[in-house]
C-alpha cells in the first residue's frame, strides 16, 4: 500500500520547543509502529511523482505577545518577514547540511512531486523553496488565522534543533542586509519559469560549498561550534554523499 500523501500538523511553537515537538512527535510515531510490529522510516521517499516526504516548517512572525502580517497594509513585505524570506533564499541551500542529510534527499528534491528545485518563493507555487500559504480573511481583507512564511526545503531527515538554529543565525544576519530587496525581486516564482532561478545543491559537495560561505554567520556568537562546522563539511564531501 502506497499512500499519497499524509501529513501531521504541530501547533506554533517558539523555535527551540517547536524542534523538541518535532522529535517528540518522531518519537511516539515509532513506538506506534513498534507496537505493530512495523518499521518506520523518516528517510525521503524516492518514488517518481509522489510529495517524497517534507518536512515544512511553517514560521510566524512574533513581536511580544503579538503575531505579526506579513505584508504591511501598503502590500509591501513587512521588514521582519522580508529579513525571513532573503535568508532562507540566499542560504537554504547551506541549511541543507541539517535539513536533508541523506543521499535519497537529492533524489526527493529532483523527482518528486511539489519538491523545491529551485531558489523561489511564490504564494501558491507548491514547488518554490519558501511559500506564503493562504490565510482566511473576513469580509475587510483582515487576516483571523496567523499568516506563516513556510520553509519546503526539509524532509525527514532533518535535525531539527539545528536546523532551527540555522535560521535563526541567518535571519539574524539578514536583518541588517541592504540588499533584501533585490533578493526577494529575483527570486520570485516566474523565474523558475523563466529558466532565471538558481538551481538547489544536487549533491553534498555542493551543500558543502554553499555551508562554507555561511559558516561565519552560523558561527557568530558561538552558536554553531568551529569543530562541529568542520565535521559537518568532511560528512558532506564523502563520496557516498557527494
Amino acid at each position: 500500500m502506497s499512500w499519497e500523501q499524509h501529513e501531521i500538523e504541530l501547533a506554533l511553537e517558539p523555535l527551540a520547543r517547536a524542534a523538541d515537538n518535532v522529535l517528540l512527535t518522531q518519537w511516539v510515531l515509532r513506538n506506534l509502529a513498534h507496537e505493530q510490529n512495523l518499521h518506520l522510516s523518516f528517510d525521503p521517499v524516492v518514488k517518481r511523482g509522489h510529495a517524497g516526504s517534507g518536512m515544512h516548517f511553517h514560521m510566524a512572525l512574533r513581536k511580544g505577545d503579538e503575531f505579526l502580517s506579513v505584508r504591511q497594509a501598503d502590500g509591501e513585505f513587512r521588514p521582519e518577514a522580508q529579513a525571513l524570506m532573503a535568508a532562507l533564499l540566499e542560504h537554504g541551500a547551506a541549511l541543507m547540511a541539517y535539513g536533508n542529510r541523506k543521499p535519497s534527499s537529492f533524489v526527493r528534491l529532483f523527482q518528486g512531486k511539489e519538491s523545491p528545485t529551485a531558489i523561489t518563493w511564490g504564494s501558491f507555487n507548491r514547488k518554490a523553496l519558501v511559500r506564503l500559504p493562504i490565510t482566511t480573511r473576513d469580509e475587510a481583507g483582515r487576516s483571523v488565522s496567523t499568516e506563516t512564511i513556510e520553509f519546503r526545503l526539509p524532509d525527514g531527515s532533518a535535525l531539527p534543533h539545528l536546523l532551527l538554529a540555522g535560521v535563526a543565525q541567518v535571519m539574524t544576519a539578514a536583518a541588517s542586509w541592504t540588499n533584501r530587496p533585490e533578493i526577494v525581486s529575483r527570486t520570485a516564482a516566474d523565474a523558475q519559469v523563466s529558466g532565471g532561478a538558481s538551481k538547489l545543491p544536487q549533491n553534498g559537495g555542493q551543500v558543502a560549498e554553499a555551508l562554507e560561505r555561511v559558516r561565519p554567520i552560523l558561527e557568530a556568537g558561538g552558536i554553531f561550534p568551529v569543530a562541529m562546522i568542520d565535521a559537518d563539511l568532511s560528512r558532506l564531501r564523502m563520496p557516498e554523499i557527494s
